[in-house]
């Protein structure tokens, strides 16, 4: 979020005066969350999950470790909380 943070103050004003020149928000916006933050690290992480399947195989109960659904409802939960932190 640092990185975001001063990739968004570092533009401040030339995202200022192409907002108020009437350019649409959501553009600006995908475009500074995409130079701030970018996907290696989320990628890292899914990849670090995956590897860790065997271990967690022994410690889950009725569950395969590799059930989609719920790695996919993990990673959502994970991701929102690292939003909002």
């Amino acid at each position: 979020m640092l990185r975001l943070r001063t990739n968004v103050l570092k533009k401040q004003k030339r995202l200022a005066g192409v907002a108020a020149a009437g350019y649409p928000p959501q553009p600006l916006l995908a475009g500074v969350a995409a130079a701030g933050y970018p996907l290696q690290p989320l990628l890292a992480g899914v990849a670090a999950a995956l590897g860790l399947t065997r271990l967690m195989g022994s410690l889950l109960f009725d569950v395969r470790p590799t059930d989609p659904a719920t790695f996919a409802a993990v990673c959502g939960v994970l991701a929102a909380a690292a939003l909002l932190a």
